[in-house]
C-alpha cells in the first residue's frame, strides 16, 4: 500500500455512508425525472430540429441517429457547414 505523508484514510461513519447514499438516490431520481420529460420520439433522418449546444448556443440542426450508450440515449445531429454533435435528448428545444 502506498502511504504518502498526509494521505491518511479516516473511517466512514454510518451516518456519512447513509448521507452519501441518499445524495446518490436523489441525483438519480432527478436525472430519471428529467429523462421522463423528454423521452426520445421517432426522429426521422434529416428532420429539422432546434437544439441547445454547449455554451447555451442554439442552432437549427438535422437529426441523424438515435444512439444508445452507457449514459443513456443520445441523438446525433448535423448543423452548420459539416459540423456534427452527439447530444442528449433534453437538449432538443423544438421538434
Amino acid at each position: 500500500m502506498n502511504n504518502c505523508a498526509g494521505s491518511e484514510r479516516l473511517p466512514v461513519t454510518g451516518e456519512q455512508r447513509e448521507a452519501s447514499a441518499r445524495s446518490f438516490r436523489d441525483s438519480m431520481a432527478r436525472s430519471e425525472s428529467r429523462m421522463a420529460k423528454k423521452m426520445p420520439k421517432e426522429y426521422k433522418p434529416g428532420q429539422s430540429i432546434l437544439v441547445e449546444l454547449s455554451g447555451r448556443r442554439i442552432v437549427e440542426a438535422r437529426a441523424n441517429h438515435l444512439i444508445q450508450d452507457r449514459d443513456g440515449i443520445k441523438l446525433q445531429v448535423d448543423f452548420g457547414h459539416d459540423e456534427t454533435a452527439l447530444i442528449e435528448i433534453w437538449q432538443v428545444l423544438k421538434d
